[in-house]
């Protein structure tokens, strides 16, 4: 029960940094727009995807934890004890048709405003007064932070099988 209350809470944690992701965002270019600063958008990318990171990677944590309450539950039932069932039968509910459509949308919109986001406060840098002082500073933190979210993400994506195959490893032997 344990794992079951610390995957909900870290999913839980997970989500509501996916929000202020958004709280971030909109009100950032709001703001640019309101004090007609533009500069204002380009310190936006690179916290947005040290967020996205995070993000990622405590969802990642949420599918490892999710994996292990998975192996313990087929042990459990294989030995007889077919008590708990939330990992192998509820769980992948959401990550079915029609469900599973509205997760994807909201991801691939936060994605594609991240990206927009990126691209905007990337002509923002190299336009102005300070163009090369602003575009290199947008670079030299924007480049990291792009590849550490997507590391994250692909990493994110691969937890919970590479979980389920070092847990399950540890049961072969018996």
């Amino acid at each position: 029960m344990a794992l079951f209350a610390a995957n909900q809470a870290a999913r839980s944690a997970a989500q509501r940094l996916g929000l202020f992701l958004v709280v971030i965002m909109g009100p950032g270019v709001g703001a640019a727009l309101l004090a007609d600063e533009p500069r204002v958008v380009v310190v936006l990318p690179p916290v947005v995807l040290a967020l996205s990171a995070i993000m990622f990677q405590q969802f990642a944590d949420v599918s490892v934890m999710g994996a292990a309450r998975e192996v313990l539950e087929q042990r459990l039932s294989d030995l007889g004890a077919a008590g708990l069932i939330y990992e192998r039968a509820v769980a992948g509910i959401r990550q079915r048709p029609p469900l599973v459509a509205s997760v994807r949308a909201l991801q691939a919109s936060l994605g594609c405003a991240a990206i927009a986001l990126a691209v905007v406060a990337a002509v923002i840098a190299v336009s102005g007064d300070h163009r090369w002082t602003l575009a290199a500073a947008y670079a030299a933190t924007t480049v990291p932070a792009i590849a550490v979210a997507a590391a994250s993400y692909h990493h994110m994506r691969r937890s919970g099988a590479i979980a389920r195959a070092s847990l399950r490893g540890l049961f072969q032997d018996e």
